[in-house]
């Protein structure tokens, strides 16, 4: 009776061995699982980023005329040349070296411009650069430009928006005189930045907008 009793323990523990067994197999398919899930989700997360990155990505425009600097080592560009773009980004580079000037009266009076992207290794923006663009309605200005030169913008009737990135340090005279539907500016250093930033005669007459928006506060106009 004692044997037949220590048999039928030996199954019941062969049998809680077996559960148990089944248990962990379980728990490691659940495991094996929920990895697979986080896995599975870590790729979308992975393909969407990479996707708003190229979205956000701007190709630059061709047709352009650049010439090059007295310096032999930059270009500027000087004409918007075959250009059919309406919407202009100005390249980083020509020829492998660097863009760092808009040109006088480079863009002057073209009519069919709507938008603009400065790239960030451009520093100066010519006298006259974009004068009577009338369909320019925005405007990018890249972390890298110090100058924006007189009547650059000046009589660009449709530019609702500019975006002054934080390292400006000269406004020329009349820059955006009549900008007439100039609703918004936005400078992307400090309030004590933009009070320090060299502004010449009437640079804002004529603009609508009341304030500039600095990234710690505004500044009335």
């Amino acid at each position: 009776s004692s044997s037949v009793e220590e048999s039928s323990s030996s199954v019941e523990d062969s049998s809680s061995v077996e559960d148990s067994s089944s248990s962990v197999e379980e728990s490691s398919s659940v495991e094996e699982s929920s990895s697979s899930v986080e896995d599975s989700s870590s790729v979308e997360d992975s393909s969407s980023s990479d996707s708003s990155s190229v979205e956000e990505e701007k190709t630059p425009s061709e047709g352009l005329v650049f010439t090059l600097n007295e310096d032999k080592i930059s270009y500027s560009v000087t004409d918007i040349g075959t250009c059919e773009d309406t919407d202009i980004v100005i390249p980083a580079t020509y020829k492998n070296l660097p863009v760092t000037t808009i040109g006088e009266r480079a863009f002057y009076n073209c009519s069919s411009l709507t938008s603009v992207v400065i790239g960030d290794s451009v520093t100066a923006i010519g006298a006259q650069a974009f004068r009577d663009c009338d369909s320019l309605t925005s405007v990018v200005i890249g972390d890298s430009v110090t100058m924006i030169g007189g009547w650059a913008f000046r009589d660009c009737d449709s530019l609702t928006s500019v975006v002054i990135g934080d390292s400006v340090t000269t406004i020329g005279n009349y820059a955006f005189y009549y900008c007439s539907k100039l609703t918004s500016i936005t400078f992307e250093g400090t309030v004590e930045e933009w009070n320090a930033i060299s502004k010449g005669s009437s640079w804002g007459h004529n603009v609508p907008a009341t304030e500039v928006v600095c990234k710690d506060g505004s500044v009335a106009l």
